[in-house]
């Protein structure tokens, strides 16, 4: 990402949503970040898909570390023959198959599908319900085959896709507990991700 230009890439909110096009193709072909005021206070920032990606690795990269960080400081260590053991455990487990469930409010969103399907096409509804169970099931032989759910940036929470759906879950010790499904282009809210947990709880 490039320096920012007061006089090019700065604009008022009024001028960016009447010229939208030029801005996002901007973006596209410069790779600049587009900084958006509104009364003259900054209100937002359009960046290329490439630069988002960076800077959500770059925030899963630095936690991680912190957590390291907080590892250590704790005395959370292990020499490394006890490393070893520790992680042919989890190979072991790995190699089974973790149990799947199901929190009350992922039952309330599967519901809530399939009763939008069925009012265009009943006979879809049930079978697109199979094909979200399906999905959701599908991650008990390799729990983390699902990408890290990028809105809490937690590397226990993950999700899988099918047709228009995101299916998140939380990867345990002992199970994975799917937390909730909902339509792909929508952004997961915190309070989304704690309601599902204490369902699952």
């Amino acid at each position: 990402m490039k320096g920012i230009s007061v006089s090019n890439d700065i604009v008022p909110l009024r001028e960016f949503k009447a010229e939208l096009s030029k801005w996002l193709r901007s973006v596209q072909q410069n790779g600049q970040a587009v900084i958006i005021t509104q009364n003259g206070k900054p209100a937002g920032v359009l960046l290329s898909p490439k630069d988002c990606d960076e800077l959500r690795h770059s925030r899963l990269f630095i936690a991680a570390i912190k957590r390291g960080i907080a590892d250590a400081s704790s005395d959370r260590v292990l020499d490394t023959p006890r490393l070893r053991q520790e992680l042919e455990k989890r190979r072991r487990q790995g190699a089974g198959v973790m149990k799947v469930v199901w929190t009350a409010e992922a039952l309330e969103q599967l519901a809530a599908i399939e009763d939008m399907i069925a009012r265009n096409n009943p006979a879809r509804a049930q079978k697109s319900g199979e094909r979200l169970i399906k999905r959701g099931q599908c991650v008990s032989r390799f729990p983390r085959r699902g990408r890290i759910v990028p809105e809490p940036s937690d590397p226990e929470i993950r999700e899988v896709f099918v047709m228009a759906y995101r299916v998140v879950y939380s990867v345990q010790r002992t199970r994975i507990e799917s937390l909730t499904l909902f339509e792909g282009h929508r952004l997961l809210r915190q309070e989304e991700i704690r309601r599902s947990e204490k369902h699952g709880r």
